[in-house]
């Protein structure tokens, strides 16, 4: 669907506006001046034009899809336990980075809270387990430390999680440097599975050892996950303050910001519902919310007009699905048209299409 306005439109999927336009933004009470069309404040900074718009593109990807996708596709192939030490039902998904990243971590927390085989570490008086010093797949270390506040060797309200990697590399292809932390605020088993944490990261870096991208991630985001069914794994990750990206790619440097309250809704299929994808195991996702990117020179409205479907261990990016960027003048649609290539449709103004164009994902990702 698409953002004309002062025009009457229907509810943009998953962004209920709190108030509808006001007059002067509809020219009603002291148009526009010379022959421009008013910004729209509800919808970012942004003033989309032939300059910016590969910047608000890439954006908006960034956004969308989450981070690497060569890292989230596979970083939780080894996940084999929640912190509440229930086996998970869906395959690793592939997930916006800094998810799979803060969900990844979970895999090497004691389930009880009780010293794994092998390891070293005891509870101190104080609660404090660890550190568990764990060998990454593909070379460096991951370093766990939990504080059990309430010393009951279980997972509780309250516990602290503290990781830290030092080049672990979950695959060859990436190596991962830095803090972040998991505070449990959350947590039950019955009647279904549902853990909550407010997740932190400081200055955590993502480098590729194949090509010159690299991320580093800075803020922090409330993450939910629960297993509702056996077939269904939902993960919900709002953004507290602000979580900063900083993105570089062989063809652009970028700072891409998720401010306060973005969300990032995914749903991860044993066996999708949709009949196209013939019971295969598929990620759903859908994202709702105000970033910045300096690129752009501000900030625009994100979100999904259609959910953003991969198969789970097949696809490096989406393979169908839409966003929408909103921006003070104008809009931007990114339709998938494969897990290779994306459409980006630009109205500067907010009227009529102006630029048509098909799009590698990894050009802009």
């Amino acid at each position: 669907m698409v953002r004309r306005r002062c025009r009457s439109t229907p509810k943009l999927t998953l962004l209920p506006l709190a108030l509808a336009l006001t007059l002067a933004a509809c020219g009603g009470g002291g148009g526009g001046t010379d022959g421009q069309e008013d910004v729209d404040p509800n919808l970012g900074s942004v003033q989309l034009s032939p300059a910016n718009q590969d910047a608000v593109a890439r954006a908006a990807a960034v956004v969308l899809v989450g981070g690497s996708a060569q890292y989230t596709s596979v970083v939780l192939a080894a996940e084999r336990k929640h912190a509440l030490g229930i086996a998970t039902a869906a395959p690793p998904p592939a997930l916006p980075i800094f998810v799979a990243i803060a969900r990844s971590a979970l895999r090497s927390v004691p389930a009880s809270f009780t010293v794994a085989e092998g390891l070293t570490g005891r509870a101190s008086p104080l609660g404090v387990i660890g550190p568990i010093i764990e060998p990454c797949p593909a070379g460096g270390q991951r370093t766990i430390t939990v504080d059990d506040r309430d010393d009951s060797k279980s997972a509780s309200v309250g516990d602290s999680i503290v990781v830290i990697d030092q080049a672990c590399r979950e695959t060859s292809a990436e190596e991962t440097t830095g803090r972040f932390t998991l505070d449990i605020t959350s947590a039950q088993n019955s009647p279904v599975l549902a853990v909550a944490y407010a997740v932190r990261f400081e200055q955590y870096e993502v480098v590729s050892t194949t090509s010159v991208r690299r991320w580093v991630f800075d803020g922090d985001f409330a993450l939910t996950i629960t297993e509702p069914d056996a077939n269904r794994t939902l993960i919900q990750a709002r953004i507290g303050d602000a979580l900063a990206m900083q993105v570089r790619h062989p063809k652009y440097s970028d700072t891409v910001t998720l401010q306060k309250g973005y969300t990032i809704n995914v749903t991860d299929y044993l066996s999708a519902p949709n009949v196209d994808y013939g019971g295969q195991a598929m990620t759903s996702v859908e994202v709702n919310g105000l970033v910045s990117s300096q690129a752009a020179g501000g900030t625009m409205q994100v979100f999904t007009n259609q959910p953003l479907f991969e198969q789970v261990g097949g696809d490096l990016y989406p393979r169908v699905g839409s966003g929408q960027v909103g921006t003070a003048t104008g809009f931007m649609l990114l339709k998938v048209q494969s897990a290779a290539t994306v459409r980006v449709e630009t109205s500067y103004l907010g009227g009529t299409i102006d630029s048509s164009r098909d799009v590698a994902w990894e050009d802009l990702i």
